[in-house]
Parts: C-alpha cells; sequence; structure tokens
C-alpha cells in the first residue's frame, strides 16, 4: 500500500474514533486535547485541539460503525472532516512517515479503540 494511503486510513480510523468519545446529550461542541511530538524519539511538545460541532458529532453517532472491509470506513467519515486534522499534522509533520507517527500518537491516546483489530495497535 503507498504510505499516503496508509495514512489517510490510519487517519481516517483515528477519527473515527474520535467520533465515538464524545458524549451524547450536550449542546455545546466537543473538544479533545492530544499531544504530540515532533518525532518519535523528540523532545518538543505540540498540543492538538481537536474541536467537533454537536451537529457533526450527532451525525457520525447515528451512523452504523461496524466495520466489515476497509472500504467501510467511508460509511461515517469523510474526508471533509478529517482535513483541518490532516492539515494541522501536514503543517507539523514534513514527510509520510513523520506524520504517520503523528496520527499513531494520536490512535494511542484514544481510549476508544475497540473490536478485535484494537489488540494489533501496540503503544
Amino acid at each position: 500500500m503507498k504510505p499516503r494511503l496508509v495514512g489517510a486510513l490510519v487517519a481516517l480510523a483515528v477519527l473515527g474514533a474520535l467520533f465515538c468519545l464524545f458524549p451524547e446529550g450536550s449542546s455545546a461542541n466537543y473538544t479533545v486535547t492530544y499531544q504530540l511530538l515532533d518525532r518519535v524519539d523528540g523532545f518538543t511538545h505540540y498540543r492538538l485541539n481537536v474541536v467537533v460541532s454537536e451537529s457533526l458529532h450527532q451525525y457520525y453517532v447515528e451512523k452504523d460503525h461496524e466495520l466489515i472491509t476497509e472500504n467501510d470506513f467511508a460509511k461515517f467519515v469523510t474526508p471533509y472532516a478529517l482535513k483541518p486534522v490532516s492539515d494541522s499534522l501536514r503543517q507539523l509533520y514534513d514527510d509520510d512517515e513523520a506524520f504517520v507517527n503523528g496520527v499513531l500518537m494520536i490512535v494511542c491516546q484514544s481510549n476508544n479503540l475497540r473490536g478485535d483489530r484494537a489488540s494489533e495497535i501496540s503503544c
């Protein structure tokens, strides 16, 4: 698989998980903050704040999140919802490997990993 495609799939998976994290029944925006490093063994820390409107949150909560194939990500995560996060990561990381490592830093901070494949991610 091409590195950009892998990065995009990982970003989709992370943000799909993000939308499941937010509590229901509130009329406010939902915010999650992630700590990122400039590189895997780096010392420079960055803070990424992800803010999701109530309407967008509700849209994704109502979607079926069962995944049978990798193509099923598209039924509940769309590129326009992920683009701001991806753009922020691209500003921090100048190559594909660093970008994917940044995405994995977010995945490792997500406490909503579940399903049969969650054990495949080692943080």
